[in-house]
């Protein structure tokens, strides 16, 4: 970028420095999303209710917004643990699809690196929950090399390396507080300003409507139409024929479900043997059906026009008939 556009790095450099890149991030707060999902999964939640009044609105989301914090709260009554539970499980999923390599330094530090492809080497300290791809750091998350070294030493748990910004008792402080109730709108203290405000008019947009967020790039994206193999969690292959996964995992989904069935093939074979036990000299084709009732068009569609014609004769021959009966009674006249 340097070399291409100077301009456009020194602009970015002087007003994005810590906005237009995922490296720029600070690691004092800890976020995982970079998009706007928040914004669309909220517009999507609210989209029933945009034609209401500004008043209805404001008072019908902020009923939502209550429900939902009294559900999160007893939840949070619930849980049980150090870190919230769909954060391990979304760790868990991610240690299935390693392939690292790890070199200790000693128990805190490692040197991981990418078996094939690229083959880049990052430093992950324990000790200090850091990594120097920084996205733990930034999300506050072990990343996929963080996890490659964590998984590899003995009694070492994935929750004591999470950041406390996911534990439980967080959760529980953030919808501790209460949202108030409120009376109906026709209870409130009246006021006029002098204009009344509608709703605004919604106009749909030109071409399709997108139904799906735009998902982040840590996040697995699952490609359309391939089949999903239980063993490897990888798409394209049934796990009968799975290369990745361990043997033992194939054979034992083969005791339990059995031999993949084939299917039969159901198209008719156009060459059929003779009903003679003799060697034919030449192959027997079975007789097409569609002969025998083009033939019989084609017979009565013949008889009919030797019918007409027959009968065009009988009909000319009775005319020339009547006119020389006619014609030699004028002449004895």
């Amino acid at each position: 970028m340097d070399i291409a556009k100077p301009a456009a790095t020194a602009y970015l450099r002087r007003w994005h420095t810590r906005l237009w890149s995922r490296s720029q991030f600070s690691t004092i707060s800890k976020v995982d999303y970079v998009t706007n999902n928040l914004a669309e999964c909220f517009n999507n939640w609210i989209k029933h209710h945009k034609s209401l009044n500004l008043d209805d609105f404001f008072d019908k989301v902020r009923q939502m917004i209550m429900i939902m914090w009294n559900r999160r709260r007893k939840v949070a009554r619930k849980l049980v643990g150090l870190i919230l539970p769909h954060i391990i499980k979304k760790l868990n999923a991610k240690t299935r699809e390693l392939n690292l390599e790890v070199v200790e330094s000693s128990e805190e530090v490692a040197e991981v690196t990418a078996l094939g492809g690229s083959g880049f080497r990052f430093v992950v300290n324990l000790l200090d929950r850091t990594c120097s791809c920084r996205q733990w750091q930034v999300s506050g998350l072990p990343c996929k090399h963080g996890l490659a070294f964590i998984t590899s030493l003995i009694n070492a748990h994935i929750q004591n390396y999470v950041d406390l910004y996911y534990s439980i008792d967080k959760f529980r402080a953030a919808y501790d507080q209460l949202i108030p109730a409120m009376v109906d709108k026709n209870q409130w203290p009246k006021s006029d300003y002098g204009f009344f405000m509608y709703p605004p008019l919604l106009k749909s947009t030109v071409g399709r409507h997108k139904t799906e967020r735009y998902k982040g790039c840590g996040e697995k994206k699952r490609k359309s139409g391939q089949h999903l193999c239980p063993i490897c969690k990888d798409y394209g292959h049934h796990w009968h024929k799975c290369k990745k996964g361990n043997p033992d995992d194939i054979a034992a989904i083969l005791a339990m479900r059995g031999p993949p069935k084939k299917r039969a093939k159901t198209t008719k074979a156009s060459i059929v043997p003779c009903e003679d036990d003799t060697p034919a000299a030449s192959m027997c084709f079975p007789p097409s059906q569609s002969l025998e009732p083009t033939t019989m068009k084609k017979r009565k569609r013949n008889s009919i026009t030797r019918a007409s014609k027959s009968q065009m004769l009988v009909k000319t021959t009775k005319e020339k008939g009547k006119g020389s009966k006619s014609g030699s009674g004028v002449a004895k006249r």
